[in-house]
């Protein structure tokens, strides 16, 4: 069983090793669209904001100032910034979620993550419900976490085309 545990914990590491370059396609995406050449201070400032939905706010924000809707850059923005807040969510399971051999309608066997494991104990019988359908959504299976490196290279890639886009 340990060898299952460490290839999984080996696929969250190659997960969130791959997002790195998610983020750092961001950053880049974010100097080009300041015009700067500097990528020192615009990279200081990026990593400074914690949250990943606020770096992608602070983006787009910098997107419209520069060239508005309707351009080329807001289209090609607009159809990579909804994949990126959904891979986002997978992202923050891998950082923040406990692996468990078993969770709320998964076979026993198979490990997944799942988030708020720990919460169950508060939990009140009449939502116990509702908490398995939230843990449902929330829970990756091992071969679902194997797939992220691959899922995050394409976002690195789109939003290296919409870097092309800057003007």
């Amino acid at each position: 069983m340990s060898e299952n545990y460490d290839e999984m914990y080996l696929a969250i590491g190659k997960a969130l090793s791959h997002w790195a370059s998610v983020e750092r396609s961001l950053c880049e995406l974010i100097q080009r669209v300041v015009g700067t050449p500097a990528f020192l201070p615009i990279s200081a400032a990026f990593y400074t904001v914690k949250s990943f939905s606020t770096r992608l706010e602070m983006t787009e924000n910098a997107i419209l100032a520069r060239a508005g809707r309707g351009s080329p850059l807001w289209t090609e923005w607009s159809k990579v910034v909804g994949p990126l807040k959904d891979s986002s969510k997978r992202r923050n399971a891998c950082a923040h979620c406990a692996v468990m051999t078993r969770a709320f309608g998964t076979p026993q066997e198979e490990l997944v993550l799942v988030d708020e494991w720990l919460n169950v104990a508060r939990i009140d019988r009449a939502d116990m419900k509702k908490f398995k359908d939230k843990q449902e959504e929330k829970t990756l299976t091992f071969a679902e976490v194997k797939t992220l490196p691959d899922e995050f290279d394409r976002l690195t890639a789109a939003v290296q085309v919409v870097t092309s886009f800057v003007r």
